[in-house]
């Protein structure tokens, strides 16, 4: 059986290859979606931050013919898988080239840090064929390009080069094809470096902000430095800063 989406480890990275049938998402590959984000959040103790890249030369164009032609009760399903990428208490850093459309850039959409190579193109052309993105897209496009960005890439299904990107926030990053990956994990690297649980919890705090008004997102963030305040690492940190040396985290 052809596993279309694998998961390795490099110290305390995990790696999500996509090898896609077609560059399509398929039910299949849907629900292995959904298994490794379980596991990477069931394993915080050792793991830090997430890369999610395509071994294929495109990033992934869309959906299956299954899924396009799915009963409308299915529906729900679809998205659920990358709502658990969402969901990854972990930073996520997506790597894309190629063509990213559709069910790709709704993947994309659901990470933390999105670089792209420099000959990405962009698009959701749902609206060419009568239907919108299956999986999100309508909410998270806007929160993450801003509304009037988000209406014309949705409203025309036109695709948008990496510049284009770049310009309007979808992409933070550019990088040449060849050295892509390499930025990826450097990247990841760098978080995994830093204190693994100020990590989950900056990203908790931005990401629970978002969905709340000013005044309760400075209260989660209060909250969450309070409980941060009590850990070993906080107080190495600290230390480490006064001593003038790097810090040796223990996640607790």
């Amino acid at each position: 059986m052809h596993v279309s989406i694998n998961i390795t480890y490099e110290d305390h990275i995990a790696i999500i290859s996509l090898e896609l049938t077609e560059d399509c998402f398929d039910w299949e590959s849907l629900s292995e979606l959904i298994e490794h984000a379980s596991a990477i959040n069931m394993d915080v103790e050792n793991i830090y931050a997430v890369v999610i890249h395509s071994l294929n030369s495109s990033f992934a164009k869309g959906w299956s013919h299954e899924i396009l032609n799915m009963a409308p009760e299915d529906q729900i399903a679809v998205g659920s898988a990358f709502t658990a990428i969402a969901n990854i208490k972990q930073p996520v850093i997506v790597a894309m080239s190629g063509s990213i459309l559709s069910a790709g850039l709704e993947l994309a959409l659901s990470c933390d840090i999105r670089i792209a190579a420099t000959n990405s193109l962009f698009a959701f052309p749902e609206t060419k064929m009568g239907y919108v993105p299956l999986a999100g897209a309508t909410q998270r496009l806007p929160r993450a390009i801003g509304r009037s960005n988000a209406l014309r890439m949705l409203l025309t299904g036109e695709q948008i080069n990496a510049d284009e990107a770049l310009r309007i926030g979808l992409v933070s990053e550019l990088i040449d094809e060849e050295r892509l990956d390499l930025k990826a994990k450097e990247i990841a690297k760098i978080i995994a470096s830093r204190g693994p649980i100020a990590t989950r919890f900056a990203k908790e705090a931005i990401l629970r902000g978002s969905e709340i008004g000013l005044s309760e997102g400075l209260q989660t963030e209060l909250d969450l430095t309070v409980i941060l305040q009590t850990t070993e690492d906080r107080a190495e940190g600290v230390a480490a800063f006064m001593e003038k040396r790097d810090p040796v985290f223990k996640n607790r």
